[in-house]
């Protein structure tokens, strides 16, 4: 027969199960979103008069073809569930030691390395970007004086 120690015990458990549960639940979308945000501002922050990845607006862009490719949403996942939403509580400074930390080694290390390298394509591929190394846009039809020499020095 169940006693009432045994009771209590039982009860006990099945009202921490939820508590348990909730704790180690997954971020919500919302907050996945601004994690997100949080990286991305310091994977490519803002500086003087160049504008960073998410002054731009393109840590929605960078999130959106992460999330529709195979690699980039298992890195998306990873790099949001990993970094967490403590993340968001700490100092600019802080974040960026996390950074580093993960880069070096780690769980998070091949993930943070895929948003990474999808975060400089689509950052150094959008036209604002190429003021912080004073780049002009090419000239319309390219530059016809560099063909033709090459192409009358041929041997």
């Amino acid at each position: 027969m169940f006693s009432r120690r045994t009771f209590l015990t039982l009860f006990s458990l099945m009202l921490a199960k939820p508590l348990f549960a909730r704790a180690n639940r997954a971020p919500s979308a919302e907050q996945r979103a601004a994690i997100f945000r949080a990286l991305c501002d310091q994977l490519i922050p803002s500086s003087g008069s160049n504008m960073g990845m998410v002054a731009l607006g393109l840590d929605k862009k960078l999130a959106f073809i992460l999330q529709r490719s195979t690699a980039g949403s298992e890195a998306y996942r990873k790099v949001t569930e990993g970094f967490g939403t403590p993340f968001l509580a700490l100092s600019h400074e802080q974040q960026q030691g996390q950074i580093e930390a993960a880069l070096a080694g780690g769980p998070l290390a091949e993930s943070l390395t895929t948003v990474l390298r999808y975060s400089a394509h689509i950052y150094y591929s959008h036209p604002q970007s190429w003021k912080s190394f004073d780049y002009k846009k090419p000239q319309p039809g390219g530059y016809p004086d560099y063909a033709s020499h090459c192409v009358n020095d041929r041997v």
